[in-house]
């Protein structure tokens, strides 16, 4: 019933800020507020103090590590320089849509079967240039360079690692479709060594000698 009604209104806007600091305040209005609201103006006990920070991160650099150290350490961590089974691998993929009926897939694998046939005895670069589907390694000649055993999509991982250099595998089917892989060559495990991980060392070290540098020289 009071929908779209309307009224006029008149109003006088008055600036308070204007009249604030003219309105009267006595002595006995302020301490009697004050007095009547004490926590208002309570504070905690405060010190004032004087410091210096020893940030060990900044100490880092201070830190001597010597070729000894660096030895010893890389003795005591051979676990963490160890280098898993590699393969060199090309892959050629024929991607099957998600919506592929069987009737789709069907005919994507006889493709994938002609293919096989060809890159048993030909040129695999090549037929990974002309047939893969994947974009990132079309080019290349399906090269996915060394890659290390456990990284690849399972059943590829299987099929991959259980080549011979050269060996081309058979048709392995992929969350992504089926695929052919080959093995240029193999990179057995082993150690990086002391030469290659020297840095990585060094670093180690000043970072775990920072934090008794920076309590040394508070100590000083």
């Amino acid at each position: 019933a009071l929908d779209h009604d309307q009224i006029d209104v008149a109003f006088v806007k008055v600036p308070y800020g204007k009249y604030k600091e003219a309105a009267p305040v006595t002595d006995a209005e302020v301490n009697e507020f004050y007095e009547k609201n004490l926590e208002l103006f309570r504070h905690p006990e405060r010190v004032a103090l004087t410091y210096i920070a020893y940030v060990p991160k900044d100490l880092e650099a201070s830190v001597k590590v010597g070729d000894n150290s660096i030895a010893a350490y890389y003795d005591a961590h051979q676990s963490d320089f160890a280098t898993p089974e590699k393969a060199h691998l090309r892959e050629i993929l024929f991607v099957v849509p998600p919506d592929a009926d069987d009737a789709a897939r069907a005919a994507i694998r006889k493709t994938a079967e002609d293919v096989l046939a060809q890159a048993k005895t030909g040129d695999f670069a090549a037929l990974a240039g002309q047939h893969s589907g994947d974009p990132l390694t079309k080019d290349a000649g399906g090269d996915l360079g060394f890659v290390e055993q456990g990284t690849l999509d399972a059943a590829l991982d299987d099929a991959a690692f259980a080549l011979a250099p050269g060996q081309v595998s058979d048709i392995i089917e992929t969350s992504r479709g089926f695929a052919i892989v080959k093995l240029e060559k193999k990179q057995p495990p082993g150690t990086q060594p002391l030469a290659e991980v020297r840095d990585q060392i060094t670093t180690a070290l000043r970072e775990s000698g920072s934090d008794p540098a920076a309590r040394d020289a508070m100590g000083r």
